[in-house]
């Protein structure tokens, strides 16, 4: 059905078996209601629709739609229509209006023309398009971009249109999105507050919250609010730019995995499971106070400071002459593939543990690239080695460990094999451990800067100690049998 006129002068329903599009017109098809008393509508489904519908029922009772129904384009002529659930048609602003109560949007086109428009209640956006174009929405509710069947919440047909600057929308309760259109060309700019949770309903279409542009995302609750985007994907579903001004004890909970592309800025606020922000993008601020999760190839320009935990999962980051600072643990490869870091003449500062293994001390496809001398990795915890592969990319630079030094192997026994000049310097000022399962495995250079009244590094296992033109030797207690020497004893 994609031309011309079926007109009905009775009732018209729509019901399906198998298809829920079973009724869906397009192109020029049109249907005409023009009944001399009431007609009734009535679709079982969102899927199915009508294309072009055009009201000649000129009676006092005229058309009652008693469900939701999806309408590309409704010609009224000024007849009697009226709709399940209060749904009303888009208009255009003309002045600021406001809404006392709620409001349906189920077709056409409601554009704010650069005004504002408040809506004391709750937004159900069933259908039709919100077209901010400059203009302000504030909804002292909720905002669900879904329709009604009963009191169950369905898949919608509507879109929002954010795409200028100016565009701004303000949600004081929860933003559902649950529409079968793709927006991945509809939010391009402007800013959508949102005072309650945040949730994409999969299913709908996978694309219906694909920002980009200079979009923005802020969470400004006062009290816990949740991120939950079903469809996440760095090309589907996902968060341009996210701002987090959550003033509660409980902040923002991320409750599933979620792609940032553009800005994340940095926040006071409590964000729970933070690991679960995936950045594409980049630091707004040069910090990010909570744990973080990168999986894109990065180099950095500026001096980068994490408050939690840091997750590489694949691909390369480069520190570029720069310092990374890392208040939690670091996790080099926690199930994302092959992971490089590449130091690079960088600094890194590890307040935590340095793990190249999994989040759960599984082996990892982790790779540590040190080939300068200027390249250096402080580590106040400890350094757990549980790599799959061999390196051979550890030539120079310096490893220093304030607490236990750990080797597990899962397929290359020489997994922790560097050569040049690298040196590893044990420094911590309590008794450290160091435990290595294969002797493929060793140090380079091994320099122990530890005061002897404070106790001396505790070897569980046997391992190599490459030297330089030193002989094996027995310092400060250690057995013979070990091949190890004391390059350097500083203190």
């Amino acid at each position: 059905m994609t031309n011309g006129v079926i007109e009905v002068k009775g009732d018209f329903t729509q019901k399906y078996y198998n298809y829920k599009d079973n009724f869906a017109p397009s192109g020029e098809h049109k249907v005409i209601l023009s009944g001399e008393g009431l007609q009734t509508v009535d679709f079982a489904r969102s899927e199915s629709r009508f294309n072009i519908l055009e009201i000649q029922n000129y009676s006092a009772e005229g058309v009652y739609f008693k469900t939701n129904v999806t309408i590309i384009e409704l010609i009224d002529n000024g007849c009697n229509v009226k709709f399940a659930n209060g749904e009303r048609s888009g208009w255009k602003l003309e002045q600021d209006e406001t809404i006392e109560g709620d409001l349906n949007l189920a077709r056409g086109t409601l554009d704010l023309n650069g005004h504002k428009l408040t809506i004391k209640g709750n937004l159900i956006h069933s259908g039709g398009t919100l077209l901010v174009n400059g203009g302000e929405l504030e909804v002292q509710g909720n905002y669900r971009v879904q329709a009604i069947d009963g009191t169950n919440y369905i898949n919608s047909t509507g879109v929002l249109n954010m795409t200028k600057e100016a565009d701004t929308v303000r949600v004081f309760g929860e933003f559902v999105m649950q529409s079968t259109a793709s927006h991945s060309e509809m939010l391009t700019a402007g800013t959508l507050e949102i005072g309650g949770n945040l949730t994409q309903i999969g299913g709908a279409n996978g694309y219906n919250f694909c920002t980009s542009g200079s979009h923005t995302i802020v969470l400004n609750g006062t009290e816990k609010q949740s991120l939950s985007i079903a469809d996440n994907g760095k090309g589907s579903s996902r968060i341009n730019n996210l701002k987090i001004t959550n003033t509660s004890a409980d902040g923002v909970d991320i409750a599933r995995d979620v792609y940032v592309i553009g800005n994340l800025y940095n926040t006071e606020s409590k964000v729970t499971n933070s690991s679960r922000i995936i950045l594409a993008g980049t630091f707004a601020d040069n910090a990010w106070n909570h744990d973080i999760w990168l999986n894109e190839n990065r180099t950095l320009t500026d001096d980068i400071e994490i408050g939690g935990n840091l997750y590489l999962n694949g691909n390369t980051l480069d520190l570029n002459g720069n310092t990374l600072t890392v208040k939690g643990d670091v996790y080099i490869s926690a199930g994302g593939g092959y992971t490089y870091l590449n130091v690079n003449k960088g600094k890194v500062y590890v307040d935590g543990n340095f793990n190249m293994s999994g989040t759960t001390g599984n082996t990892s496809e982790g790779y540590l690239i040190m080939k300068n001398a200027e390249d250096y990795i402080c580590v106040n915890g400890n350094f757990y080695v549980y790599s799959y592969h061999n390196y051979g990319t550890m030539t120079n630079g310096v490893i220093e460990v304030k607490g236990d030094f750990t080797q597990k192997y899962y397929n290359y026994k020489d997994n922790f094999a560097p050569s040049g000049e690298h040196k590893v310097i044990l420094s911590g000022e309590k008794i450290q451990k160091v435990d290595f399962a294969t002797t493929q495995s060793y140090f380079n250079i091994l320099e122990i800067t530890k005061d002897v009244n404070k106790g001396c590094p505790i070897i569980t296992r046997i391992l190599s100690a490459r030297t330089r033109t030193k002989p094996i030797q027995t310092v400060m207690g250690f057995p013979t049998i070990m091949r190890f020497s004391i390059l350097e004893q500083t203190r």
